[in-house]
């Protein structure tokens, strides 16, 4: 902008949220490069345009094109082929979940930080994802994804994709 001018406010973050993480898939499920996954669910009520939307940890952008309804939960796998099912997949470029905890990052197409959840496979984060077959599951799309209470092993091996958990 011309000096003295401001610029317009960037607009809102979208309400864009990690919701599972399978970092370290069981033996019995299969190689961790086939079965790894974050969801991303949308905790708003109109539908999201992703594209340029990114995660950090893995490389991955959502192409053009790409959206997400309210309250949809969106898998972004290590192969989408192993996900692929009555829900939106995708597959991240390159890179891989770190099994003993590491740092996500979901961006807006402007580069503003959506998300963020440090995972850890010790204390107090649950520890059965650590490779037994649970997926890291958020209990509340609405709570704080930060803090490891709020945080489980899911029910189901292998987790939940695609579904609320």
């Amino acid at each position: 902008p011309p000096r003295g001018a401001t610029s317009p406010p960037l607009p809102p973050p979208p309400p864009l949220v990690i919701n599972e993480i399978h970092y370290n898939p069981a033996d019995t499920q299969g190689a961790d490069t086939d079965f790894e996954f974050i969801e991303i669910v949308n905790t708003g009520p109109d539908v999201v345009n992703l594209e340029g939307v990114s995660l950090e940890g893995v490389a991955f952008t959502f192409p053009a094109g790409a959206t997400i309804a309210a309250g949809e939960h969106i898998v972004v796998a290590a192969n989408a082929a192993s996900y692929a099912g009555t829900y939106q997949t995708f597959q991240w470029a390159s890179g891989e979940l770190d099994d003993v905890g590491e740092t996500l990052n979901l961006r807006d197409a402007l580069g503003q930080l959506v998300d963020t959840v440090t995972y850890d496979d010790e204390a107090p984060w649950p520890t059965d994802p650590a490779g037994v077959g649970p997926s890291l599951s958020l209990s509340n799309p609405a709570s704080d994804n930060s803090d490891p209470a709020n945080w489980a092993a899911s029910a189901t091996p292998g987790g939940t994709p695609g579904a609320a958990n």
